[in-house]
């Protein structure tokens, strides 16, 4: 009927929106960290070894080998934080399933 009578009165390009008041449920959720894939970063020791060993096609002198062995065993750089990273806490928000209330319908046009 609105629109009708602003015909009737000269008005054109008519648009009509409704606005509806939607409310969020909004909590704190944890989320697991991705894992990553960084590349192993081996101590100095153990790096210079590998630089030796790769230089001389593969092939390490038996002490050498009982060397990189032990370095090997070691923790490597960044071990320390090997253990699971703790989740990451963020602000999630959802619709609610069911929207009560009422609608508003605003109504724009030229003349």
């Amino acid at each position: 009927r609105t629109c009708a009578a602003l015909r009737r009165n000269g008005f054109h390009s008519l648009r009509t929106v409704e606005a509806r008041l939607k409310e969020f449920y909004v909590a704190s959720v944890e989320l697991p960290v991705p894992p990553t894939d960084l590349p192993v970063v081996l101590s100095e020791e153990a790096s210079s070894i590998e630089k030796v060993r790769l230089a001389n096609g593969g092939v390490l002198t038996p002490n050498q080998l009982e060397e990189r062995a032990d370095l090997l065993g070691q923790k490597r750089k960044g071990d320390e934080q090997e253990s699971e990273p703790e989740p990451k806490k963020v602000l999630c928000a959802r619709p609610f399933a069911q929207m009560r209330g009422h609608s508003a319908f605003l109504t724009f046009a030229t003349r």
